[in-house]
């Protein structure tokens, strides 16, 4: 009888707690993150709003490069138009966030970036691991 209203009494409490942990992980499962590919190259843009930074960074290890584009100081913006060329890809695409995920050959690349008719460009090489390029406007 005591044991039956501890077990009563531990779920009445417990519930609550499991619930709100189930509810707060829904938000980040909910986020879907759309690959697009143009030739052979798989790119995802994105990144605004915490679950979706969170989906891309958990998908980062898929990619072996990520452009971030920011406005100022550190304020993140979308809207940027970019255009990645070398090793046989060429990659054209407005970029719908603060980041673009791509995985490319390993070799030589030159990106231009245009946000408000001002345009930025950089070349990088991609090897092993993450090559990361920041663009501020």
């Amino acid at each position: 009888m005591i044991a039956t209203r501890w077990l009563q009494s531990t779920a009445v409490i417990l519930a609550p707690v499991f619930l709100v942990a189930l509810l707060a992980s829904l938000p980040a499962l909910a986020v879907s993150l759309e690959t697009s590919v143009q030739g052979s190259a798989p790119y995802v843009t994105g990144g605004f709003g915490k679950d979706e930074r969170m989906a891309m960074t958990r998908t980062l290890p898929d990619y072996n490069l990520k452009l971030e584009f920011a406005e100022g100081g550190r304020a993140y913006v979308a809207g940027a138009v970019v255009h990645i060329e070398g090793q046989g890809v060429v990659i054209d695409t407005p970029v719908n966030g603060p980041w673009l995920l791509a995985k490319l050959p390993a070799g030589s690349y030159a990106v231009t970036a245009s946000l408000n008719g001002i345009q930025k460009s950089q070349t990088f090489r991609v090897d092993g691991g993450v090559t990361r390029a920041v663009f501020r406007w």
